[in-house]
């Protein structure tokens, strides 16, 4: 079976799939291009000079784009709180009986104040333009796609409890 660019349907999807990943590719390098700084012209109106190779580029991003709804802070830092809260949540609810809401409201300061500590290390490595780096199993994919999978649970935990009114674990 031909399509109607000549080629087989699974080489299609094939080519334009390597055709988003370089247009993904390009998309990123133009984002950093923007988040990094740029050499200014001089005074005199000359072109600026090539930088030395020996001078180190500055990949920080400003508090007010890492915190951006599409900036790298949000949903790395919701994720890795989520993943928490479903692992502390679903313990201490099968050890008391309350429901994550209920534990929500009885939350002691001690612990809000521990995650904010956790909030602020989340954010020092974005804000210092840290490279996220596969460390063993742990990548930054996973930590994106788990991240992702505890906040959808939260929020269908929260949602069914409601309903129910009982603990589900």
């Amino acid at each position: 079976m031909q399509s109607v660019s000549g080629c087989h349907p699974k080489q299609a999807w094939q080519n334009l799939a390597q055709n988003r990943h370089v247009h993904i590719k390009r998309a990123y390098a133009r984002q950093l291009d923007r988040l990094t700084p740029q050499a200014s012209s001089s005074s005199n109106g000359a072109p600026p000079s090539a930088p030395s190779t020996s001078a180190q580029r500055d990949y920080s991003v400003s508090l007010f784009d890492a915190l951006k709804f599409n900036g790298p802070a949000p949903e790395l830092i919701n994720g890795r709180l989520a993943m928490i809260g479903m692992v502390a949540g679903a313990w201490e609810e099968a050890h008391s009986g309350l429901t994550l809401a209920q534990q929500a409201a009885q939350l002691p300061l001690s612990e809000l104040l521990l995650l904010a500590v956790w909030v602020y290390a989340s954010l020092v490595p974005i804000l210092k333009g840290a490279k996220m780096e596969a460390f063993g199993w742990f990548s930054p994919r996973a930590e994106i796609t788990n991240g992702r999978a505890a906040m959808l649970g939260i929020a269908v935990l929260l949602f069914l409890e409601d309903k129910a009114g009982v603990p589900f674990f």
